[in-house]
């Protein structure tokens, strides 16, 4: 009985000695993936099913990630990868957004791939203080890499509100959609990629 009684303390420290240790290491890893979302999941409105998945490759994206470099620590680095962005849907819309939280401010990067396959400056956004509604835009630096499908913002700290390292991102959440513009100021987001299913999510932790 003593033996027992001993060792159960001993695996007890082990364990939280270990544990912290997995955890740092996924996520300050080179590829820091704070969303992992499921393929094949586009919907219509976000909500419905649709049988016609291989047409929507361009807005399926299957993970989101966040990077730093020590050789450019002023900038944050978000990348999302999608399952084949070679596939055009002429005559729509097609946006993409990654959006997250930090010290009560709500921040939303997005680009828009328009019906001529032009591509729309890359932004991030800010909110007020408490409140979700973006009041200002940015513009960013950003590729949309089709051969390697992915889509990559680059975005100078300053303008995140300047975290310093260890800040956390916390609710971070990626949509992608499809829309069709009726004129030049309104449309309608028909088709959607929500992260509401997505397999993981974690916030990401400023390394510099």
């Amino acid at each position: 009985m003593k033996k027992i009684i001993v060792c159960i303390p001993i695996f007890l420290l082990l364990s939280l000695t270990l544990f912290p240790m997995v955890v740092v290491s996924e996520q300050n890893g080179e590829d820091d993936y704070v969303i992992e979302d499921r393929r094949w999941d586009v919907k219509l409105f976000g909500l419905f099913p649709n049988p016609a998945q291989f047409l929507f490759g361009s807005v399926d994206f299957i993970s989101v990630s966040f990077e730093e470099d020590d050789d450019q620590p002023d900038d944050l680095r978000v990348t999302m990868n999608l399952r084949d962005l070679s596939k055009l849907l002429p005559e729509f819309d097609s946006g993409y957004t990654v959006s997250w939280w930090m010290n009560n401010i709500h921040y939303c990067l997005v680009v828009h791939r328009l019906p001529s396959n032009q591509i729309s400056q890359f932004v991030i956004g800010h909110s007020d203080e408490y409140t979700d509604d973006i009041v200002q835009w940015t513009d960013c630096d950003g590729v949309f890499d089709i051969e390697q499908n992915c889509i990559k913002w680059t975005v100078s700290k300053e303008v995140i509100g300047n975290p310093s390292p260890f800040s956390h991102l916390t609710s971070i959440y990626a949509t992608t959609f499809v829309r069709k513009i009726y004129d030049s100021r309104s449309g309608a987001d028909l088709f959607k990629d929500l992260a509401l299913n997505a397999k993981s999510f974690t916030d990401y932790v400023v390394k510099y």
